[in-house]
């Protein structure tokens, strides 16, 4: 999903590389396997998206979170030109199912960001997810939703 979004953000704003900030849950650090806590913690990195196909930009992306090979964001020298997402999967329990609450999406959010785009991506099932984001006024929407179908509908292994 973070690759798609990616490809379609590189498309949308033409951008040859794309800054990400990723809120995660996190409790895979020492010690927090028996926590009792929402871990959850901002992760930043930069992906080269132009030129290559959808395929090898999640495994890039795959081998960075495997390798935690990201960043602490530089506030100073942040531009905003990010593409900041909260991803929230669906929680595995046993003997239990989690209920996902319904998201407004006939609100509009986009007169308000910080960032070039900036969203939650909720799974609510096993095969679905819901997008909610605001983007900057300097992104077409259209453009992006645009491209972000071409990523989605089998273009895994073309070039973006």
């Amino acid at each position: 999903m973070v690759a798609a979004l990616a490809a379609a953000l590189s498309s949308a704003a033409n951008l040859a590389q794309v800054k990400l900030s990723l809120i995660v849950p996190m409790r895979d650090g020492p010690g927090q396997g028996q926590a009792v806590a929402n871990l959850a913690s901002t992760r930043h990195l930069n992906v080269w998206v132009r030129g290559r196909s959808l395929i090898e930009i999640a495994l890039d992306l795959s081998m960075r979170f495997r390798r935690r090979d990201w960043h602490i964001s530089q506030l100073l020298e942040d531009d905003g030109d990010r593409l900041f997402i909260n991803l929230r999967s669906i929680p595995v329990f046993d003997g239990a199912s989690p209920v996902i609450e319904p998201q407004d999406t006939t609100r509009s959010p986009t007169r308000f960001v910080r960032n070039i785009v900036e969203m939650f991506a909720d799974q609510e099932t096993l095969y679905s997810w819901t997008l909610w984001l605001g983007l900057r006024d300097d992104v077409c929407g259209e453009a992006f939703s645009r491209a972000l179908r071409k990523a989605l509908w089998g273009r895994a292994a073309t070039f973006v």
